[in-house]
């Protein structure tokens, strides 16, 4: 099986449900799948409730970048969504783990 690490940066709906439908489709599939939230998306995330909902019903809690929280004043929104870290670190380690970068 893939390993795949989705990293949603675009403030667009479309584009994050994109990224959590591939999330899901690739975990029920047997991959192994991690997903990020980087920058723009955190702000979506925090403002948009069937964003929420969807990142709720994920089978893990997904990362999101605690600096671009920060930026945005949103850590307790996020952090209540999804485990704050710093993403870059977590993307240099993913790669070096062998995992496949999606971005959306």
């Amino acid at each position: 099986m893939s390993k795949f690490l989705a990293i949603i940066m675009s403030y667009d709906t479309e584009k994050i449900q994109l990224g959590l439908m591939f999330y899901q489709n690739m975990k029920m599939a047997g991959h192994s799948v991690r997903v990020a939230f980087f920058g723009p998306s955190e702000r979506a995330l925090a403002e948009d409730q069937e964003l929420k909902k969807m990142v709720e019903a994920l089978q893990e809690k997904p990362k999101a970048c605690v600096l671009c929280a920060k930026q945005y004043s949103i850590e307790n929104k996020i952090n209540e969504l999804a485990d704050l870290i710093l993403v870059g670190n977590y993307i240099a380690e993913s790669v070096e783990q062998g995992y496949i970068i999606i971005t959306f």
